[in-house]
């Protein structure tokens, strides 16, 4: 069963496993999976300033336990500069840049958790 705020996102079989939310609720950053015949894949989202949404093509990953960082870049005064990177096990996987996204605040995250405790764990500083 998924968390209250993360859901299935097609009828694809594809999964939030993190989401990425203003203070008023509304999402703005979406990491997403689906099971593939080589293993599993996935897909990035990210909310611009009039409420579409960018997103990355799907891609296969290898079935593995490893490391997944999120790098999420708010565009600075309006110029379209705003970035989103996903790394696994240190390799970029997918990435948007030059997002229209000054407008778009990230203020909370939830992330996906499994039975024995959380898929994600957050960076130490």
């Amino acid at each position: 069963m998924l968390p209250p705020r993360l859901r299935q996102t097609s009828g694809d079989g594809a999964f939030e496993i993190l989401a990425g939310f203003s203070s008023d609720g509304t999402r703005v950053l979406v990491l997403e999976a689906r099971s593939a015949d080589s293993g599993w894949e996935l897909r990035a989202s990210a909310r611009l300033n009039d409420g579409g949404w960018a997103k990355t093509e799907w891609r296969g990953v290898e079935p593995r336990a490893a490391r997944l960082e999120v790098e999420w870049w708010q565009a600075f005064d309006s110029v379209q500069d705003g970035r989103l990177y996903v790394s696994l096990g240190g390799e970029l996987t997918l990435w948007l840049a030059d997002l229209e996204n000054d407008l778009v605040q990230l203020d909370e995250l939830d992330i996906l958790q499994f039975e024995g405790g959380p898929v994600l764990r957050p960076l130490a500083d």
